[in-house]
């Protein structure tokens, strides 16, 4: 296993040098053979070995899966690594729609009794390292905990890579620019695979990262920190596997008003429902009305009533938005648009309704969620 840290102590080395800061860690463990690969579906908590890399309509925007075939772990748990760089995609939304890390461990695996590897992830956007979130209460942009991982079946470590799908309610956006990245252990039988990261000279590569990483016991922006390297080339390695993917369908947001026989009030208008933004209506006052309510169901339809049609299908199909409602002339509502990429290309068919003296149906439309 993993020396113990050494105490602090700076780097006297022009060649790998990056800071006047930096203290010295113990050896690495070296990681016999490939890693393991599963993927990890959070929307469902399936866990699936063997599996491939990729989750659709994601494109890698960020990676260091250059792997040196070590890992590395601490003492006195819980504790925090945490690792930097910077991101920039060539996508507007920035939605994370998957990301992929790896871990080495001497856990038993739970398929030879072991209790498997429990960890956190988590992701901060803003973040520069070198101990500068230090006392700040950082909070991450996004975090997930997991416990029943894969471990090792033998009495030597294991190495594993997972490739976690966020589709389905745990996308997150990680605005472009630099941003943190860490692994939390809570025993000292785990640690992160450890991948070559920084340049040769000791400044930055292309993925915004030296070689270098901060250590926080127990939390980022809480805890104790420190900043650490294994001593530089050939020992630059200072990061571990991490890839990082954004959503690529983007299908557009559309809005198609439809009026059937043009028998209904026309005072509806809507904007965009655009994942992750905000969805806003406006319905002007039909007759003596007072405020107005919407209904959205997956279908159309002609249906009359009272000289009227409804134009939404609330027989067929499952009511979506639970008939938000708002008082004035105009009535504006206001909806919260989810950020789940499993709603993306959805199409909802909205219809307005004034209240007050009496219901008044106003004219509808076809909605098309996108990016």
């Amino acid at each position: 296993m993993l020396k113990s840290l050494l105490s602090a102590a700076f780097a006297l080395a022009a060649l790998g040098a990056v800071g006047p800061a930096q203290q010295q860690a113990g050896a690495p463990v070296s990681v016999p053979g490939p890693p393991g690969r599963a993927s990890l579906d959070l929307a469902t908590g399936e866990l699936t070995r063997d599996a491939p890399d990729k989750v659709a309509n994601v494109v890698i925007v960020w990676a260091n899966t250059d792997y040196s075939g070590y890992y590395s772990t601490g003492w006195n748990p819980p504790f925090e690594w945490l690792d930097w760089g910077s991101v920039f995609s060539w996508f507007p939304h920035d939605i994370v729609g998957e990301y992929q890390f790896g871990y080495g461990t001497t856990v038993l695996d739970t398929s030879v009794g072991g209790p498997g590897v429990t960890l956190c992830t988590s992701f901060y956007s803003g973040a520069t390292g070198w101990c500068n979130e230090q006392g700040i209460g950082l909070a991450p942009t996004a975090q997930f905990c997991f416990s029943g991982l894969p471990g090792t079946t033998g009495t030597g470590p294991a190495g594993w890579v997972i490739s976690a799908s966020l589709t389905g309610g745990s996308e997150f956006v990680l605005p472009d620019g630099p941003f943190g990245f860490s692994l939390s252990m809570f025993e000292t039988q785990t640690g992160p695979l450890l991948c070559y990261a920084g340049s040769l000279s000791g400044g930055f590569d292309y993925n915004g990262q030296q070689d270098v990483f901060d250590w926080y016991v127990p939390d980022v922006g809480t805890g104790t920190c420190g900043t650490y390297w294994f001593g530089g080339p050939p020992w630059n390695f200072s990061s571990w596997w991490m890839h990082v993917a954004e959503w690529d369908a983007q299908p557009p947001a559309t809005s198609i008003w439809y009026c059937g026989n043009n028998v209904n009030c026309n005072g509806y208008t809507t904007g965009s429902i655009v994942l992750g933004g905000l969805w806003v209506n406006s319905v002007v006052a039909c007759g003596n009305n007072v405020g107005a309510f919407l209904a959205g169901f997956v279908g159309p339809a002609i249906i009359p009533w009272h000289g009227m049609e409804i134009l939404v299908d609330f027989l067929l199909s499952p009511e979506l938005l639970g008939f938000p409602s708002a008082l004035g002339d105009p009535a504006i509502i206001l909806l919260p648009v989810p950020l789940n990429l499993a709603l993306a290309g959805l199409t909802i068919y909205v219809q307005a309704a004034g209240f007050g003296w009496g219901i008044r149906l106003h004219c509808a439309y076809a909605c098309t969620i996108g990016g």
